[in-house]
């Protein structure tokens, strides 16, 4: 027992996350040493503080749900929110927690919690950047549009839709633009489509009919969409 006792306190105290033991009333019993680095506190401190002292009120409810969870499941993953350090920062928090039973009564649980607010900003930004290129995406006067290998339409922009009459992208989506493409210009609009997915881009001048029977003239610059390891997966026109 006291060997047992000796490795669950080395991986107890050495865990690179933060690791609380909290009671039925939500007080800390105890603490590991990456909680106390993490947030300021002294082991001391936590002990005689509850979790509703480092907690955003407005977050309460939202935290009594996992409660809940753990009170009748046994546990919980994965929940994000927010805890207070010593110095008044709220740091992004992700929460796993199991139930501490006996005499089958849960009488407190462990709680493992990562500290998540690198990740929550760059996710942030990411999203902050994928809303910038939408906007100029969308505001862009000229069509912009992405189509698979197959010549099927994955994205356009309003002004595309609006230059082959479409009133929403949901009413294009999936199509294939060779239906919308005269039958003497769909050969060397498709050779411009494989030569994308073979990495090379073009420009192509060609005839379109829109969905409402309007004639367009129209030139296109292709260029292949790639993921970060470089594999093409959609034309960017």
């Amino acid at each position: 027992l006291r060997q047992s006792e000796e490795r669950y306190r080395q991986i107890f105290e050495n865990a690179n996350d933060a690791i609380f033991i909290v009671d039925a009333d939500l007080n800390y019993v105890d603490v590991n040493k990456r909680a106390t680095e993490l947030y300021g506190f002294s082991r001391e401190e936590f002990l005689n503080m509850n979790i509703t002292d480092v907690i955003p009120p407005e977050q309460l409810p939202k935290s009594e749900i996992e409660f809940g969870k753990l009170r009748e499941q046994g546990a919980y993953e994965k929940f994000t929110g927010k805890m207070r350090t010593k110095d008044g920062r709220w740091l992004d928090i992700e929460v796993n927690s199991s139930a501490i039973i006996k005499d089958g009564v849960v009488i407190g649980s462990r709680d493992i919690v990562r500290d998540i607010t690198d990740r929550k900003r760059t996710e942030d930004a990411l999203r902050a950047s994928q809303n910038f290129l939408q906007t100029i995406i969308d505001t862009e006067p000229e069509c912009v549009k992405l189509l698979d290998s197959d010549g099927s339409l994955l994205m356009m922009n309003h002004a595309g839709l609006a230059m082959i009459e479409a009133e929403s992208l949901d009413q294009v989506r999936g199509a294939s633009i060779y239906d919308l493409i005269t039958p003497d210009c769909r050969d060397a609009f498709r050779k411009n489509v494989d030569d994308v997915f073979q990495g090379k881009g073009g420009t192509l001048e060609f005839d379109m009919v829109g969905l409402g029977g309007g004639c367009l003239r129209l030139e296109t610059h292709a260029v292949p969409l790639r993921t970060e390891s470089n594999e093409i997966i959609a034309l960017l026109g």
